[in-house]
């Protein structure tokens, strides 16, 4: 007779428990008892991540393993059976105010018994503030932006409100998968829009940024500073007045213009504006063009200018009145063919 043995293979018991036996084969012609040894499987777990982030916590069983400088952490385990299908991260807070995220664990070949070595792959998230500039470098307050619009690859990312004055969480780098590895990825931003006032204030692509780079982004925007003075028609001194000014979205605000100087309005993007002089009987409506810096002076008729223009006109009329039959009456008296 041919003898038949038998081998096992797998035993499917509880976490942190394997197989193990002296025995590699067992004869049940030989033997009727077959002992099998259960017990749990121990040692060390070392896991890389990808991208290399320092101070990520992770969880695993209930402890807490928490990556150093150079992105790595290693840490004794009771229980190696499916380690990667247990390793969690504890909090998406990472070292150095980063943001982790989109946890994904991969095991790589042991380099010795005992040993389990994981890739844990990250999307980085990094704390970026927004600033904002006239073409002239001078701040514009965020508060005048309600929009901005930007993008990676074919991801588009929108900031409204308060969004734009807090640090913005702007994913820095991602963990692509490339065969059987894995790499660290950078990210790059396209500004696409930055709405002002109701208006595009950027022109599309042509401002960059990785959040690697800086802490700060400072935006260009194509916004311009008008000028304005008021001179009465009459006597061309200065005429002080509040100013009513429509935005072209149709919005509107007010500004003083003082008989010292200028009103001055910055940050105004480009389009038409419609500027309204309180203080003006006539000529105090005007549409200015803003496309670059610029000055305007307005000559409008005051209601000093107008009273002195209806007195001039009271006296004046009656003269020209009288003064023209004077005229006729002598022109008459030296006519001989004129009788009386």
């Amino acid at each position: 007779p041919i003898p038949v043995t038998w081998s096992v293979d797998r035993v499917v018991s509880g976490p942190g428990v394997s197989l193990t036996t002296k025995n590699g084969r067992f004869d049940p012609y030989v033997h009727r008892l077959w002992p099998l040894s259960l017990e749990p499987v121990h040692g060390i777990v070392e896991i890389r991540t990808v991208p290399s982030t320092p101070g990520v916590l992770f969880t695993l069983d209930g402890a807490t393993i928490t990556t150093g400088a150079d992105g790595t952490a290693s840490a004794p385990v009771t229980d190696l059976n499916n380690v990667k299908d247990r390793l969690e991260l504890a909090t998406s807070q990472a070292g150095g105010g980063l943001n982790v995220s989109a946890l994904r664990v991969n095991k790589l070949p042991p380099r010795r018994p005992g040993e389990r070595r994981l890739v844990a792959a990250l999307d980085v998230r990094r704390p970026v503030q927004l600033r904002f500039f006239d073409l002239a470098n001078h701040p514009v307050p965020v508060a005048r932006v309600h929009d901005l619009r930007m993008s990676y690859g074919s991801n588009d990312v929108r900031l409204v409100g308060d969004e734009l004055s807090a640090p913005a969480l702007l994913l820095d780098r991602v963990a692509t998968r490339i065969g059987s590895d894995w790499e660290s990825r950078q990210v790059r931003y396209t500004l696409s829009s930055v709405r002002v006032d109701g208006s595009e204030a950027v022109f599309d692509g042509r401002q960059n940024f990785r959040p690697e780079d800086a802490s700060m982004w400072s935006i260009s925007l194509a916004v311009f500073q008008l000028s304005v003075t008021t001179r009465d028609a009459v006597f061309g001194s200065e005429v002080g007045s509040r100013l009513v000014v429509t935005r072209p979205d149709g919005s509107r605000f007010a500004g003083h213009i003082g008989k010292g100087g200028a009103a001055v309005f910055p940050s105004l993007v480009r389009g038409l504006y419609q500027l309204r002089i309180d203080s003006a009987v006539a000529g105090g409506k005007t549409s200015v063009l803003v496309s670059r810096n610029d000055a305007v002076n307005l000559r409008v008729v005051t209601l000093t200018d107008a009273a002195i223009i209806i007195a001039v006109a009271v006296i004046m009329v009656p003269l020209i009145i009288f003064g023209g039959r004077a005229m006729a009456r002598r022109r008459r008296s030296q006519d001989p063919s004129e009788t009386p």
